[in-house]
């Protein structure tokens, strides 16, 4: 695994943030009263990838809390249906970058080059936040009909109904 990446492990000792840091870029998943406390730290260019899915009160996104209370707006942020140990193994796997800059696809795309990390990229940063949150709730909903119902048709429904929300969310 490269060297700039850095499994941090929490009191049980499981994995539960990855940071990288190369050169100017500090990748994190670190809450953001934290983040203010770094923020001395950090240099006058730094890139920061928000890997934290969620929303705050009144529906702000993550990415828009750190621009507005850290006055930081090289911010992008990074989702996917991943899990950190098939990462840490190298599997195939798809993020959608949410971005502003050109220079900052560059920056990310330069990281993840030659991994087994795959990007599809948009300049709807707040899409790529909200559906995050979707997402992990549809996959709870599918979960529980998995478990109690290992019912096919009710899967695809409920997928169908997912689908629906999100057209009309995107209009």
């Amino acid at each position: 695994s490269p060297s700039y990446l850095r499994a941090l492990r929490n009191r049980d000792g499981v994995v539960d943030k990855f940071v990288m840091k190369n050169g100017k870029y500090v990748l994190s998943d670190i809450y953001l009263e934290n983040l203010s406390i770094l923020k001395p730290s950090f240099q006058e260019e730094v890139l920061l990838v928000n890997l934290s899915k969620g929303l705050l009160s009144g529906g702000i996104t993550i990415v828009k809390s750190i621009q507005d209370e850290l006055g930081i707006n090289n911010v992008v942020t990074l989702k996917g249906p991943s899990f950190a140990v098939e990462v840490m193994e190298h599997a195939d796997t798809l993020l959608t970058l949410g971005y502003t800059t050109k220079q900052q696809y560059e920056s990310i795309n330069k990281i993840v080059k030659n991994t087994s990390i795959h990007l599809d990229c948009t300049t709807d940063i707040r899409g790529v936040e909200v559906l995050s949150v979707l997402k992990n709730i549809y996959a709870l909903v599918i979960g529980v009909v998995d478990a109690k119902h290992n019912s096919s048709n009710t899967r695809f429904m409920i997928l169908t109904k997912a689908f629906s929300e999100i057209r009309i969310l995107l209009r």
